[in-house]
């Protein structure tokens, strides 16, 4: 196949995720979030036992900017036909949505902003340089879990190793993308590289996750691809990562997952009286603010 031809298929396959994204989350026994919502924005509260002092966090995902100039020529129609797939389904353009959500959030003045994924739709040198000038405009330090999209290119075969983009995203937003921790008022943030459409947590990864949980300090988790309740007979999934799950799921010291990849908001209970969180994508210029209080 040629490579224009093979633009054109894989676009076809990025095109239908907008549409049959939303079923995924059906196979998982999401359920709808009942928490306090706004227009374009819901607003939830955690009470941790262990919390310092209370903070807020603004988490969102799914935004979806597309940019791309000489340095990327090839993709010039390909990009332009994938932005126009959101304002055919009534979205508007991802470029000029996110500008005006940043820009929304930092008038709430929240302590820490959480992006789990997909901030970037096709990994482009002008993509990553827009999308630095858009983080720098926030007051509040970032976090990041890196999605599907943002190395999307090795099946595009734009760039053939994926690693390229991940060491580009650890650049831009300053920590680890595989793992990484900020702890936060007694409470560690948890990033993990969950983005793989096989969905693989590596054993370093199980590792780490077990060595933050022993250390006693409750957790918030974030990732991109939300972590299934039951695991489907037809998905092939390593051993690391049905530990990871069952890990996640069971041990008492994760108080709350927050996630994104589906473009729909929901919650589920993952154990009695915890949530996993899935935040309605940015791209739809919507956002989480979460309040984190310590309880009585």
């Amino acid at each position: 196949m040629n490579p224009q031809n093979y633009l054109r298929c894989n676009f076809l396959k990025l095109a239908g995720c907008i549409i049959t994204i939303v079923v995924v989350a059906s196979t998982v026994g999401f359920a709808q979030d009942p928490a306090n919502k706004t227009n374009g924005r819901t607003d939830i509260t955690l009470r941790i036992p262990g919390v310092v002092k209370p903070f807020t966090f603004a988490h969102l995902s799914d935004l979806h900017i597309c940019y791309v100039d000489s340095r990327n020529s090839e993709l010039l129609d390909f990009v332009s036909r994938r932005e126009n797939v959101f304002s055919r389904h009534g979205f508007g353009s991802p470029n000029q949505t996110t500008p005006k959500l940043f820009k929304r959030i930092n008038e709430t003045n929240p302590d820490l902003v959480i992006i789990t994924g997909d901030y970037i739709d096709i990994p482009t040198e002008a993509s990553l340089e827009v999308g630095a000038k858009l983080l720098d405009s926030y007051d509040a330090g970032i976090i990041f879990a890196i999605g599907n999209h943002e190395w999307i290119g090795s099946m595009l075969k734009v760039y053939a190793d994926r690693d390229y983009w991940i060491q580009r995203y650890e650049k831009l937003v300053g920590h680890p993308i595989e793992f990484y921790v900020r702890p936060m008022q007694g409470v560690n943030l948890v990033c993990v590289n969950h983005s793989a459409v096989t969905n693989r947590i590596t054993e370093q990864q199980l590792q780490q996750t077990k060595n933050i949980l022993e250390k006693g300090w409750p957790c918030i988790f974030f990732m991109h691809v939300p972590i299934p309740l039951e695991l489907r007979p037809d998905r092939e999934i390593t051993e690391t990562t049905a530990e990871f799950y069952e890990l996640l799921k069971t041990h008492p010291q994760v108080k709350a997952i927050f996630a994104g990849h589906t473009h729909i908001e929901n919650r589920v209970e993952y154990r009695s009286g915890h949530f996993q969180y899935i935040v309605q994508a940015g791209f739809r210029n919507h956002y989480n603010y979460i309040t984190v209080l310590p309880v009585d």
